[in-house]
């Protein structure tokens, strides 16, 4: 189920420090943090009408597509924006998301 907490919890019963984060750390998941309610509204977007006429493999292949592409953007958005930015811009899109999706705008 939460096997990344398993992990976590093992390294530390065997004793290995906790290190602070470093610079590259928070720009990747501050870039996360931003850039995973437009990647989800882009796929709902553009998927809809190709999920509905898709067959398993083309579906397969268009999720790892994604994948990649998502990825790419993501390790290219963490090399260029500071984390900072990031996070302001990641709050104002969370909070537009939430309240699309709470006044059913998607």
């Amino acid at each position: 189920m939460l096997f990344w907490l398993y992990g976590f919890l093992a390294r530390i019963a065997i004793g290995e420090q906790l290190e602070p984060g470093k610079r590259s750390d928070y720009r990747v998941w501050s870039a996360i943090f931003i850039l995973f309610p437009l990647l989800i509204a882009g796929a709902a977007y553009f998927g809809r009408s190709f999920l509905d006429h898709a067959n398993g493999f083309a579906i397969w292949i268009a999720a790892t597509g994604f994948g990649i592409f998502s990825l790419a953007i993501c390790a290219l958005w963490a090399r260029i924006v500071p984390a900072i930015v990031s996070f302001a811009l990641g709050g104002m899109v969370w909070s537009a998301s939430i309240w699309l999706a709470w006044h059913a705008k998607f």
